[in-house]
């Protein structure tokens, strides 16, 4: 493995996404938030999950974040396949009764190791100094 490979720079060259998609719902109590896309789907807001997971499918894919879905026979044998979770989310909106249901897809890159399976990782990340321009 290459020793130098922290010296990669990583420009940040693809557009900000935000992966979350939401849904106003109105009810007199709030939803549960599921814990797991089984949960979900059976839940009296089933539709409205539904609705936010394939609108944040479509959106994933328009954003070209995901591409069509690919068969794992036509893969390598050495492919590493990433586990994905669905984080979803009850918010509460603005209009009493009325909550915000959100769903964002995550890939659990946690046993992904860097030099083999990627080279350089970037998130953008404000510091204090800038916090308190943009404040002042």
């Amino acid at each position: 493995a290459d020793d130098n490979h922290h010296d990669v720079k990583c420009p940040h060259t693809q557009p900000d996404v935000h992966p979350t998609v939401n849904r106003i719902v109105q009810c007199t109590k709030r939803p549960d938030e599921p814990i797991h896309i089984g949960m979900a789907l059976s839940s009296f807001h089933k539709l409205d999950w539904m609705d936010v997971i394939f609108d944040s499918f479509e959106k994933m894919h328009n954003s070209s974040t995901f591409s069509e879905p690919i068969l794992r026979t036509s893969l390598p044998s050495s492919a590493k396949i990433l586990q994905h979770r669905i984080a979803f989310a009850v918010e509460i909106a603005d209009i009493e009764n009325f909550y915000d249901l959100k769903a964002r897809f995550c890939a659990n890159g946690s046993n992904m190791l860097e030099g083999i399976d990627f080279k350089c990782s970037y998130a953008s990340t404000a510091s204090i100094m800038s916090l308190l321009m943009i404040l002042s």
